[in-house]
């Protein structure tokens, strides 16, 4: 049994830090997210709403927290390829492995 709660322990550890690591490797990428969302006759107010409401003006790790919740509910975003949830399509492919 001290095993089996060792692993486990082990286990949610890993998973933690790669959680870390793949939301610090978002948070590095070069570029504003916000700006994919942009038009050019979009106000400066306006993109401020943007950001806070996607929760980017917010300290970091209320940020991580917020989006360790979206994944773990299954929300893993919209692709900015073709604006088309990413869970839906990781499932339409997983047939194909």
């Amino acid at each position: 049994m001290k095993k089996i709660v060792n692993r486990l322990l082990q286990c949610i550890l890993t998973l933690f830090i790669v959680s870390v690591l793949c939301f610090a490797l978002t948070k590095a990428a070069p570029g504003d997210p916000v700006l994919t969302y942009v038009e050019p006759n979009m106000s400066e107010e306006y993109i401020q709403n943007l950001r806070e409401s996607l929760g980017l003006t917010k300290p970091l790790y209320e940020q991580y927290f917020l989006w360790l919740g979206r994944i773990m509910h299954g929300n893993f975003g919209n692709s900015l390829m073709n604006n088309r949830p990413v869970l839906t399509q990781m499932l339409e492919r997983l047939p194909a492995l």
